[in-house]
């Protein structure tokens, strides 16, 4: 059996999480466990990208490198993972050490968690946050996570998918509560919640009590990190929190019974 034939086998038995396969190849041949392809992709990169949790488990067991990143983008089994939103891969990684805050070698400079982040995956977003990701890390283009994620939002608004706009709002309370710096944000991820409903009058009839909570959340935080910086909420802004603090006020009262 020559080396590229193993080769091919290892990584179509890495990519279908065939565990026996995996092992019997490795008993055979421990030096295959780190080898790339042309793309530069490792068996555990393979394992990664399609969620295959016992494969990733038994590769990292058996010496995987979890920093090897790719030949082509710099792409590491972390990225794989977190893109595609396999949250428990995700923490198999981050419990074996994985760079959270590797960044891809092409021409976007993503993060794990911007990808994750862009992705609207909100439980690998929460993983990588809780173990280190720098929320202040800026793409190729000088965006933060949260910009990226308002502009997918916004995005998904556009095309009528408020499933996946939904999703992406999430990830932005996410981050924007995480953001200690970034006020433009927590006011944009309140307006984002405002702007599903016509007016406030709308919000007050059709909205959730959820809703109120969040919106309010990102203009109280919004705002003291503006005094922060010695300045304050414009009339509009100021007018909306008041429409806001009050109608939270009066979701509350009927959902006590009050």
């Amino acid at each position: 059996m020559t080396i590229e034939p193993e080769l091919r086998q290892i990584h179509d038995a890495a990519e279908k999480g065939d565990l026996q396969r995996l092992s019997d190849l490795l008993s055979a041949n421990p030096s295959l466990i780190n080898t790339t392809d042309d793309m530069g992709c490792c068996p555990l990169r393979y394992a990664a990208m399609n969620g295959h949790e016992r494969a990733v488990e038994l590769l990292l067991k058996l010496g995987a490198n979890v920093n090897t990143q790719d030949d082509v983008a710099g792409w590491t089994a972390l990225h794989s993972a977190a893109s595609e939103g396999y949250a428990e891969t995700v923490k198999i990684l981050l419990e074996h050490d994985a760079e959270v805050n590797v960044v891809t070698v092409d021409e976007h400079h993503w993060t794990p968690t911007q990808l994750a982040a862009i992705q609207g995956h909100v439980l690998a977003v929460k993983l990588l946050l809780e173990h280190g990701a720098d929320i202040s890390v800026l793409d190729a283009e000088g965006c933060s996570l949260l910009q990226n994620a308002f502009s997918e939002a916004q995005a998904y608004r556009n095309e009528g998918d408020l499933e996946n706009a939904g999703r992406l709002l999430k990830v932005m309370e996410i981050l924007a509560i995480s953001d200690a710096d970034n006020a433009v944000y927590h006011i944009e991820a309140a307006l984002e919640i405002i702007a599903r409903y016509d007016n406030t009058g709308d919000m007050y009839q059709r909205g959730t009590l959820q809703e109120y909570d969040q919106a309010l959340k990102h203009l109280n935080q919004g705002r003291e990190l503006k005094r922060k910086l010695g300045q304050d909420f414009d009339k509009h802004l100021d007018e909306l929190h008041g429409h806001i603090g009050m109608g939270y006020d009066l979701k509350s009262k009927k959902a006590a019974g009050k």
